[in-house]
């Protein structure tokens, strides 16, 4: 009988040493804190990869876009939400798991005109805005990548260099004299006055 007990006893402590080694070991991996962008040119193509990152600067993952023409503005812009990494890649939506980098969601031609060295900005339910550097259009992106508007802006209207969403009201700064911008009603897209 007193075999047993110690048997149990042994079987016990060895299960719970793993028990603890695995706890210990889950809370020393270092959660990704961050994302960085590599862009690399080899003839006149641009070849760009993501990297999560640690707090401390490590890389956990790698995640290879797509090759573009070499232009002057990158085709790939990227951000974080929450748990996520929004990514513009070309006329592509994609959406990537912030921890491990696994991509969750492709939406080919999400966006009818390449937003190159897009700023972007999204709602507390997830929805993207975004333009690009020279392009005169905002998009609203669904989390699922569905285009639900996209509103051209006046022609003056271009560098964009800061995007915000506050409540229903989207506000875009463009550089330029007297910075510019515009203010759009995030629901529906339409414009509700610029500034000059």
């Amino acid at each position: 009988m007193n075999k047993s007990k110690n048997l149990i006893a042994v079987l016990l402590l060895a299960v719970c040493t793993v028990c603890a080694g695995i706890l210990v070991t889950a809370q020393a991996k270092e959660k990704v804190t961050g994302v960085v962008r590599s862009v690399e040119y080899k003839g006149n193509r641009e070849y760009c990869t993501l990297f999560g990152l640690t707090e401390k600067g490590k890389k956990v993952w790698s995640y290879k876009c797509s090759e573009a023409p070499a232009a002057e503005l990158l085709h790939v812009s990227y951000m974080i939400y929450v748990d996520d990494v929004y990514v513009i890649d070309g006329k592509d939506f994609i959406k990537l798991k912030l921890q491990n980098g696994k991509k969750v969601l492709t939406k080919k031609n999400a966006f009818s005109e390449v937003p190159g060295g897009a700023v972007m900005t999204a709602d507390k339910t997830g929805n993207l805005y975004a333009t690009g550097y020279y392009s005169d259009l905002i998009f609203k992106i669904s989390p699922k990548g569905k285009c639900l508007w996209k509103t051209k802006v006046k022609s003056d209207c271009y560098w964009p260099v800061k995007i915000r969403c506050s409540g229903n009201k989207l506000s875009i700064d463009y550089e330029g004299e007297g910075s510019p911008g515009v203010l759009i009603n995030a629901k529906s897209g339409k414009i509700i006055k610029y500034r000059e």
